[in-house]
């Protein structure tokens, strides 16, 4: 994974950037998870509910356990990365005292 990193990133001039740097990494790695499975999933249905002549869609209303795991998992995902960024803000908010 280094090797994306060192493509992705300037060199690091600051201790402080290692902890940004890994949180990026991860909401890069996140973006393309989610990304891979959306396409398959979108790729995988179109061609698995296409159309077919003489076939009856039935009526469903809701389903309460995908509901509140659609809304559950990206609140938990949007939780971690907040507190995995506000942490590494509170640690350098106050810069060193022989900072320019």
């Amino acid at each position: 994974m280094e090797w994306l990193r060192s493509l992705l990133l300037p060199p690091q001039g600051y201790a402080f950037a290692a902890e940004v740097d890994d949180l990026y990494m991860f909401l890069v790695a996140l973006c393309t998870v989610l990304f891979i499975g959306i396409a398959f999933a979108a790729v995988y249905f179109t061609f698995r509910y296409r159309y077919k002549p003489g076939r009856v869609t039935p009526h469903i209303t809701h389903n309460t356990t995908l509901e509140v795991m659609w809304s559950v998992l990206p609140l938990l995902l949007c939780v971690v990365i907040f507190f995995w960024g506000f942490n590494s803000w509170l640690k350098y908010a106050v810069s060193p005292g022989d900072a320019m």
